[in-house]
């Protein structure tokens, strides 16, 4: 019985795709506090990264190290989250921000342990990822069009009466959908993520037109629908990082003159309909452009995050303060003090060591991919993912110029989950390139062997 269930159901798989559609399920409230399905399975993971820590579970040197800065980065934010709120305002506070960076690490660790020790289809779960991802886009349609649902969609992805407010608003250039993500500035980082993931698969593994359209047309949808500026400026910002990793992987002058030919008339065409949308009086362009000038003149007054900025670092005025931070236990002491500048958002809280250590995982991790792209050129799937970890992690951090990517609740765990797949299948493929494509070759085998054809 069990042969015959595993010939029919691949249990890996299907406990993977459960854990990704977790994250898009809506986030019940539990203890006052809004957290995702996902973390429900932390306890399970906490006993993977015991079994590492112990060495039960053999990983890489890689991984130890990646897993050893994760560990660090989150005692120096439980210390600085507990001590400088009793130094500055004589209180004990935690630091409930933790319980992200712990839910990211924990996730990051069992996917790596997952995809190092266990024969993986990466075709299936590359598809899976992007196919869930786009459930997730889907639901910022759902919260766009005016249907018999679309109340229940709006309520159940948002967590205030303002932002509801703005959904319900009857003309669709004045909507803005808070999307999977519950917010919609966080919803044009999932989107351009989500994007990336889309376009790599398209041009490193050659997957279907049509899916790689509906993608596109799904992402941009919801960059659009949420007027996520940062989003636009995050979409932008990826076609030029594709540009140059594209033509790093492919070294030909011609592929370099294809790419660069496409790449300029896709940007002047959209130029061109922008502008002809505006002229004709286009209320979703003309809206957007307003957001834009509005907030230029906000930034040209000192306002907006200018003024966030230059708040916080009034705050700094001790040498405990620059080096370990104020926490967010003192932030919140203060009226109205938001930090949406992540940089500068973790320098503050965690001060230097702690921003010293975050930045420094990151670093690590887009020096680790980009050194890897050359070795897995051979494998076009791996190099997809391998590709795809680069341009969604570097992606994220232009992002976080207007919003948090390590402190993000509703989708935040998606990249982490997708990185550390990406590193245990990376490091499985060094220990035995023959053995690794002799194991995706079977995968695809198995594919042909019960697919059905029309003649």
């Amino acid at each position: 019985m069990e042969k015959i269930l595993n010939k029919k159901i691949n249990i890996k798989q299907t406990m993977i795709a459960f854990i990704l559609f977790l994250g898009i399920l809506p986030a019940p409230l539990f203890l006052g506090l809004t957290l995702p399905w996902q973390y429900s399975l932390l306890p399970i993971f906490v006993f993977v990264l015991l079994f590492v820590l112990f060495d039960w579970i053999k990983i890489p040197k890689i991984a130890k190290y990646l897993i050893a800065l994760w560990i660090a980065i989150i005692a120096e934010i439980i210390f600085s989250g507990v001590f400088s709120p009793l130094l500055l305002l004589g209180k004990f506070n935690f630091p409930t921000e933790s319980a992200n960076y712990i839910a990211r690490l924990l996730y990051f660790a069992t996917f790596i342990v997952i995809f190092y020790k266990h024969k993986i289809d990466l075709k299936r779960f590359m598809n899976t990822f992007v196919v869930i991802l786009l459930f997730g886009m889907g639901i910022g349609v759902l919260q766009f069009l005016d249907w018999y649902g679309s109340g229940l969609f709006r309520e159940l992805y948002t967590f205030s009466d303002s932002h509801l407010e703005v959904m319900n608003r009857s003309v669709g250039a004045y909507k803005r959908i808070s999307g999977v993500a519950n917010f919609a500035t966080a919803t044009g980082g999932i989107a351009a993520f989500t994007l990336v993931l889309v376009l790599s698969m398209r041009l490193f593994n050659k997957n279907n037109f049509i899916f790689t359209m509906l993608g596109v047309i799904l992402t941009l949808f919801n960059v659009v629908t949420a007027q996520a500026r940062m989003g636009y400026l995050t979409v932008v910002f990826s076609f030029v990082i594709f540009y140059f990793v594209y033509n790093y992987v492919r070294r030909s002058g011609i592929v370099w003159l294809k790419s660069t030919l496409l790449i300029s008339t896709v940007l002047i065409l959209t130029g061109i309909l922008t502008y002809w949308l505006y002229e004709r009086g286009n209320l979703f362009v003309e809206r957007a452009v307003y957001r834009w000038q509005a907030l230029g003149d906000v930034i040209g007054s000192g306002g907006n995050r200018i003024a966030q900025i230059e708040r916080a670092f009034s705050l700094m005025d001790t040498p405990w303060e620059w080096l370990f931070g104020i926490s967010r236990g003192v932030q919140q002491s203060f009226d109205s003090l938001f930090i949406e500048v992540e940089p500068v958002s973790i320098f503050i809280l965690y001060g230097g060591i702690g921003f010293t250590l975050i930045y420094s995982l990151v670093l690590f991790l887009l020096v680790y991919f980009w050194k890897n792209i050359k070795l897995v050129k051979g494998d076009t799937i791996l190099l997809t993912m391998v590709v795809s970890s680069f341009i969604g992690l570097l992606c994220y951090v232009f992002f976080s110029g207007a919003y948090w990517f390590f402190r993000e609740v509703y989708v935040g765990i998606f990249p982490w989950i997708f990185m550390g797949a990406s590193i245990g299948a990376l490091e499985r493929y060094k220990k035995n390139p023959d053995k690794f494509s002799s194991e995706m070759m079977e995968f695809e085998r198995k594919k042909k062997k019960y697919k059905i054809t029309w003649k």
